[in-house]
């Protein structure tokens, strides 16, 4: 479940607000990606969800993570 946005254009992509920062198709493909995960429930689901690799470090501890595409 996504709790705060660190970038201000990537929450609002998620709220399907036009953004300046990103390209219309780009968007697109965020928004279906922050909507996963955003459904997701537990550690599993985010380790399960497809295209996205989750970088291991001592946030995962703090209760954080980082996603790269």
């Amino acid at each position: 479940m996504i709790k705060s946005f660190k970038d201000k254009e990537t929450e609002k992509v998620y709220e399907r607000l036009y953004s300046k920062k990103f390209q219309q198709d780009i968007q697109r493909t965020a928004l279906r990606k922050l909507r996963m995960l955003n459904n997701a429930r537990s550690l599993p689901d985010l380790l399960a969800l497809p295209g996205i690799i989750w970088k291991s470090s001592r946030a995962i501890v703090r209760g954080s993570f980082d996603s790269y595409q």
